[in-house]
Parts: structure tokens; C-alpha cells; sequence
């Protein structure tokens, strides 16, 4: 339904009344309802301790089942404790180094049956033999999917330490946090976006899919959670993109010189 933001009164859209986000002012506001107009606003706190504490188990359960029923809302309300949020970091390197692995051990079953095929006389595509090619120029086999296998907690690790220092750049350009308390609450929703969005890349092995779901993921992750505008979320978006080729290509190239005699 629609309703006018109080701070700036546009018209926005809401699901209910009480806090909802404005895109225009950048804000929650209190929208009250008309058949109870005496309710006073609430006080938007983080949650700093639950009922019961959840354990590591729980809270990935929780946080993967939120995202596949409703990104957006998981997005905007999932709430974790300061304890909690040391699960974050946990979550996302096993989330991604299973995406990872996926991934790569996918690619080895392609690469071995696409050998096969060569070496039993079988006519490929062109745009195949260009890519097989482009691994015997940087020296791509077997080995090469099996020890990237290995290092995928690594990668993991790189992978999600660099998109926070990315997503805390951009969100804090011009404008730094004001205390410590500050700072800290927004690393916890960072990292939260970051180990939440990395979810997506257990879907790399549907191909184009896993890519385009991971985009939708971060950016509903960086404009619900991190109240980020359209053009800081492509910034970000982008910035990680060339961060995430630039890895992979400096992988492979030194993958590449080791195996040309270098070891």
C-alpha cells in the first residue's frame, strides 16, 4: 500500500505500518496507522542478545533458509547478537570454499570429457578449442582443478576480507563513522551482506544463473541492509567484479609460470 514518508513526504510503498525504509530520504520512518493514531514510534535497536543463543548450526541454518524464502525481507530484518555476529565469518568461508569446490571439481569434469572427445576424433565447436587453447597457454590440466580444490578455504578467506574493505569504502565515502560504536555496528551489517551474499556462489555450477543470482543477492544485501544508493551499489558491484578477475587471473598466470620450470 502506499503511504507519505514523514521526513521528506514523498509517496512510497510500505507492507505495513511502523518502520518502514524511504528510498528518497534514506531513512526508516515511523509511518503511523490512521485507525490507531495515538501509537508511539518504537525505538530501532540492534538486538544485542536473543532468548537463547543459537549455535554455529542454527545460525547457518537460519541465515541460508532466510535467504532462499525472501532476500529482501532477510535482508532488511535478520537480526544476530555482537556473539552472533562472530558466526559470519565462519559461514561465509564455508559457504564460499563450497561454492569453490563445486565450481572447480565441475570444471575438471568438463575438461576431462571435453579431452576425451578430442582424442576420439570428435569435432568441437570453435569457440571449445579456443578456450582449450587458452588452458594449454597457461598450462590448465587436471592438477590445475584439483589444487585450486585444495586452496579454496584460502581463496574464501581473500575473497571476503577484500569485499568488506570494498563495501566499507564505498558505503563510508565523505562521510566516516562518528564513533566506534558506530563503526562497529556497520562492519557487523558488511559482514553480514558479504558472508550472506557469498551464499550464492554454491549455484555457480548452473551456469549463468549462479552469476546473476549472486549479483541480485549483494545488491539486495547492499541496498536493504547497507542503505546504499543505486550508484554506490554499482560502484561497489563493480569494484569487487574486477577484484574477484584479478585473483582468479593471478591464480591461474602463476599456476602457468610454476608449471614452465619454476618450482
Amino acid at each position: 500500500m502506499l503511504a507519505k514518508c514523514p521526513e521528506c513526504g514523498n509517496t512510497i510503498l510500505i507492507e505495513d505500518w511502523g518502520y518502514n525504509y524511504c528510498k528518497f530520504c534514506k531513512k526508516d520512518v515511523w509511518i503511523t496507522n490512521p485507525a490507531n493514531p495515538q501509537a508511539p514510534p518504537l525505538i530501532l535497536e540492534r538486538k544485542e542478545e536473543t532468548k537463547e543463543k543459537r549455535t554455529f548450526i542454527k545460525f547457518s541454518k537460519d541465515l541460508f533458509l532466510g535467504i532462499l524464502k525472501s532476500p529482501k525481507k532477510f535482508f532488511r530484518e535478520f537480526e544476530f547478537s555482537k556473539e552472533e555476529s562472530k558466526y559470519l565469518f565462519y559461514y561465509g568461508v564455508l559457504a564460499l570454499s563450497v561454492g569453490f569446490i563445486f565450481y572447480f571439481q565441475l570444471q575438471k569434469f568438463s575438461y576431462l570429457i571435453l579431452e576425451t572427445m578430442i582424442k576420439s576424433g570428435a569435432k568441437l565447436p570453435e569457440f571449445v578449442l579456443t578456450q582449450l587453447k587458452e588452458f594449454d597457454k597457461y598450462k590448465i590440466d587436471v592438477r590445475f582443478f584439483d589444487i585450486s580444490t585444495i586452496f579454496s578455504p584460502l581463496l574464501a578467506i581473500f575473497f571476503i576480507f577484500f569485499s568488506r574493505g570494498i563495501f566499507f569504502i564505498v558505503k563510508n565515502f565523505g562521510k566516516p563513522p562518528e564513533n566506534l560504536e558506530e563503526f562497529q555496528n556497520t562492519m557487523m551489517d558488511i559482514n553480514f551482506v558479504v558472508s550472506a551474499g557469498f551464499t550464492s556462489w554454491i549455484f555457480w555450477v548452473i551456469p549463468i544463473f549462479g552469476m546473476f543470482y549472486s549479483i541480485f543477492l549483494f545488491y539486495r544485501g547492499l541496498t536493504e541492509r547497507l542503505k546504499l544508493s543505486s550508484f554506490k551499489t554499482i560502484i561497489s558491484l563493480l569494484l569487487q567484479a574486477l577484484f574477484i578477475n584479478f585473483v582468479l587471473s593471478s591464480w591461474i598466470g602463476m599456476y602457468g609460470w610454476l608449471l614452465k620450470g619454476h618450482l
